[in-house]
C-alpha cells in the first residue's frame, strides 16, 4: 500500500467515524438517522460504503455477543 493509498484510507475511516457518530446519535430522531443512512448508501463512494457497512455489522455482532453474556439491562 502506498502512502497515498494509506492517506485515502485514513480519510475514509475518519469520514465513516463522523457519519456513524451522527447515525448512532440518540438525540436525533429515528427518521433522521434512517435518512442519513439512506443518503450515505446512495451517495457515498463504494469504498466508504464498504467501511460503513462493515463497521455497522461488527457493531451489531459485538452487541449480540455482549447481550448473550450479560443480557440487556
Amino acid at each position: 500500500m502506498t502512502t497515498q493509498e494509506r492517506t485515502e484510507l485514513l480519510h475514509r475511516l475518519d469520514a465513516a467515524d463522523r457519519w456513524l457518530t451522527r447515525i448512532y446519535d440518540p438525540t436525533r430522531s429515528v427518521k433522521h438517522r434512517c435518512g442519513l443512512w439512506n443518503f450515505l448508501m446512495r451517495a457515498a463512494d463504494p469504498k466508504l460504503k464498504q467501511i460503513l457497512v462493515t463497521t455497522r455489522l461488527m457493531d451489531e455482532q459485538s452487541v449480540n455477543y455482549w447481550d448473550s453474556i450479560y443480557g440487556r439491562n
